[in-house]
């Protein structure tokens, strides 16, 4: 055999999603361990970057209100339309704290602190950094994907300092991945 246990457990994780009949498998790999991951059949599908070191600005806005229960399918359906998964079950565990974009009744952004590092998908940059006002306060960093000169130039201009943290990787059925609409990891 003369393989690592990593590589063991990772053949044995496939070969069970396989068995399954998972449509696709997705790691958020560091960026010295993708060509490792790349050998089981992993494609990349962009990179998030880590900023640290900054000074947030204070949240402001009545449109960001504690989320309901009202609220869920919308962030539900908005998760979906950026990362391309039905992640509901795992983002219902995780509501505490969470906070919606809320116009005219519609969930346009919403925040959940404490799934990964903070959880924000919004329809608009505007939205996602109103919602970063409601995350920073309570973490030392924001992580987010690359392509989004925007967000990168304001979190630039507040003192925070970019380091590329992950890759995301992909295997078998891609997915619509919207990484503009990702403004926390």
């Amino acid at each position: 055999m003369n393989e690592g246990i990593g590589t063991a457990l990772m053949r044995h994780l496939i070969a069970e999603c396989d068995r399954e009949a998972l449509p696709s498998q997705v790691v958020m790999a560091p960026p010295e361990s993708a060509d490792w991951f790349r050998r089981f059949g992993f494609e990349a599908q962009g990179e998030l970057v880590r900023y640290t070191g900054g000074r947030h600005q204070q949240a402001h806005l009545a449109e960001v209100v504690p989320a309901g229960p009202e609220h869920w399918l919308a962030i539900c359906h908005l998760d979906r339309r950026a990362t391309g998964e039905d992640r509901s079950t795992w983002l219902r565990e995780h509501d505490y704290l969470s906070r919606v974009w809320l116009e005219q009744g519609r969930v346009r952004g919403f925040l959940l602190p404490l799934a990964g590092e903070g959880l924000i998908i919004a329809d608009h940059p505007a939205i996602g950094l109103e919602l970063q006002r409601w995350l920073l306060p309570l973490k030392d960093h924001i992580t987010l994907p690359t392509g989004q000169p925007e967000v990168h130039e304001h979190l630039v201009k507040q003192g925070y300092s970019p380091a590329l943290a992950f890759v995301r990787m992909v295997r078998e059925a891609s997915l619509e991945w919207r990484a503009g609409m990702v403004f926390g990891w």
